[in-house]
C-alpha cells in the first residue's frame, strides 16, 4: 500500500509541477517558442490552451503563432474584438456611386 500512495504522490507532484511551468511561462514568455510550454498548452483544455494563447498573443505582436496555438490564433483577440452586443457594420465603399431607383426617369 505505501508503494501505490508513493507513486501517487509522485504523479500528483509532476502535474502540479507541469502545471506551474505552463502557468508560469504563459505569463513571462514573449513568443511562445518554447517547446516545452507548446507540448504543455497542447495537453491542456481548450478553454486553458485558448487564454494562454490570447495571453501570448497579446505580447508576441506580428509573431507566428506557436504550434499550439495555430487554430487560436487567427481568432480576434481582445483588443480586438467586438463588445457584446453590438454588430459590425459592412465596409462602404465611397467611390462606388448608388444605383438609380428603378423609377426615375432618364429625362429629369
Amino acid at each position: 500500500m505505501s508503494v501505490i500512495k508513493t507513486l501517487f504522490g509522485l504523479v500528483l507532484i509532476v502535474v502540479f509541477v507541469g502545471f506551474g511551468y505552463w502557468l508560469y511561462a504563459t505569463y513571462t514568455t514573449e513568443r511562445g517558442d518554447d517547446p516545452i510550454w507548446a507540448g504543455l498548452n497542447g495537453l491542456m483544455p481548450t478553454e486553458l490552451q485558448q487564454w494562454a494563447c490570447s495571453e501570448i498573443r497579446q505580447r508576441a505582436g506580428g509573431e507566428p503563432a506557436p504550434q499550439s496555438c495555430a487554430q487560436y490564433w487567427n481568432v480576434p483577440g481582445p483588443e480586438e474584438a467586438a463588445a457584446p452586443g453590438t454588430e459590425i457594420a459592412e465596409p462602404v465603399d465611397e467611390a462606388t456611386p448608388e444605383p438609380a431607383p428603378a423609377n426615375a426617369s432618364a429625362a429629369d
